[in-house]
């Protein structure tokens, strides 16, 4: 449905959710269970991100497209416009470095590019019930998910992006007793955990 300038674009998103649950008796009107799963797996491109790198001109020593001053690495002496810098001076490792960076195009060197998004997101659930007698039943329960952000690097070191993994624990584990029509006692206690790297 994306059109730009009259022409049809293909949208780079692709979004797929999917799962399902399951549950029933394990022992009749004792014992229940109830499991389920869902994941979610989402694939994009973040588009339209600019930035200034060297443009073919910067390269070969001459930065007389920069209009405001510059000092001189070396000496910290202000350099005056316009300027040429002998390329025997730069850094080897910078040099390596901007060959993974796109060349700047026009006046101030903008370049645009895009960054591709993967992302997989996957949530776990259980429980299992137990009626012990008519006054007494026990609850577990367990939930689980992960976020995971996927590193990408995109074809340029503009586009790089790191990854990073989020997940997260939680379980809960309650007894409730009943003493009599007017008096219950619902013990719980629980466990959450989330860590992210």
């Amino acid at each position: 449905f994306g059109y730009i300038n009259g022409v049809k674009t293909r949208d780079p998103l692709k979004r797929n959710q999917f799962g399902g649950t399951i549950g029933g008796p394990v022992f009749k009107e004792k014992t229940f269970f109830f499991g389920g799963y869902e994941g979610t797996r989402n694939r994009d491109v973040t588009n339209g991100l600019s930035a200034f790198t060297p443009t073919a001109a910067n390269l070969t020593g001459d930065f007389s497209n920069i209009t405001s001053p510059i000092k001189d690495p070396t000496t910290g002496l202000i350099i005056p416009q316009p300027v040429f810098i002998n390329p025997n001076r730069f850094n080897p490792a910078s040099m390596a470095l901007l060959k993974d960076v796109p060349v700047g195009t026009g006046a101030k060197g903008q370049v645009f590019y895009g960054t591709p998004v993967i992302q997989n997101f996957d949530e776990y659930i259980s429980r299992v019930d137990y009626n012990m007698s008519a006054k007494d039943t026990v609850m577990g329960h367990y939930y689980y998910n992960r976020f995971y952000n996927v590193g990408s690097y995109g074809g340029d070191l503009l586009a790089y992006r790191q990854g990073s993994t989020i997940s997260v624990h939680n379980a809960t584990l309650q007894e409730m007793h009943i003493f009599s029509s007017q008096l219950l006692n619902d013990f719980r206690i629980g466990f959450w955990r989330e860590v992210s790297i």
